[in-house]
């Protein structure tokens, strides 16, 4: 998969290659190729020689990104366009040019992960996503489909494996939420507690306030998290 990224602010630029790698080395064992340019000229001209999958696009680019979105389609009727932007105002000429998706800065590494899953779910098996997570010891990558569950302490992850061993991570800087992002995007996981998130797959029963493991724990539910998580948990077993 073939990846370009078009943003005129090299801070910005670099930001989004940072989100796009972060997704490369927690996700997937596809190879993804990332490409990114200041300007949309240069995009343009790389077209002519390369085939992109997804382009990522600043609406508001000095060149008008919605003209170099418009040139994109002109050459690449099945490409997936996203832009972003600061504001809802080129909405409507973005998804005139049927753009995948419009989104609004600042924009959070999980919802880049979840529109990569979306566009590579076709080709992914759910068993080869991993997580890369750095221990003291090593940098390990972990089979999503080997998680039972989460816990964060102390700002540390604590991964609970099938085959009873816990892995632990070193102290991260991030919330739970962003550090686990691409995590949560697969539709396995459910993130019913601050301090929890648990494979789905993994859960025997959902009794009062918790969630009952395969392994005989129990996880529990945050209050204010009980109706999602039961509505989530429901429809994954209904799928």
């Amino acid at each position: 998969m073939r990846v370009a990224i078009c943003e005129d602010s090299s801070t910005q630029l670099i930001q989004m290659q940072n989100i796009i790698k972060e997704y490369k080395n927690g996700s997937i064992t596809q190879p993804i190729e990332v490409f990114a340019f200041l300007q949309g000229a240069e995009l343009l001209r790389q077209m002519e020689k390369t085939r992109f999958d997804i382009y990522f696009v600043k609406a508001e680019m000095r060149e008008g990104g919605i003209k170099i979105g418009e040139e994109i389609r002109k050459k690449d009727d099945a490409g997936v366009i996203v832009f972003i932007a600061e504001s809802e105002i080129y909405a409507y000429k973005a998804f005139s040019i049927y753009a995948y998706q419009y989104l609004l800065s600042p924009v959070r590494p999980g919802k880049i992960f979840e529109i990569m899953d979306r566009v590579l779910k076709p080709t992914i098996d759910k068993s080869e996503r991993r997580f890369s997570v750095k221990t003291k010891e090593s940098l390990l990558t972990i089979a999503y489909s080997d998680v039972v569950f989460i816990e964060c302490r102390r700002h540390v992850l604590c991964f609970s494996l099938k085959d009873g061993s816990v892995v632990k991570s070193t102290h991260i800087r991030s919330s739970f939420e962003d550090a686990t992002a691409t995590i949560l995007s697969d539709e396995r996981f459910i993130h019913p507690h601050k301090s929890y998130i648990i494979n789905m797959d993994c859960i025997n029963s959902l009794a009062g306030q918790e969630f009952v493991l395969k392994d005989g724990k129990a996880v529990p539910i945050a209050r204010k998290s009980y109706s999602s998580s039961k509505s989530k948990y429901l429809a994954y077993l209904d799928r």
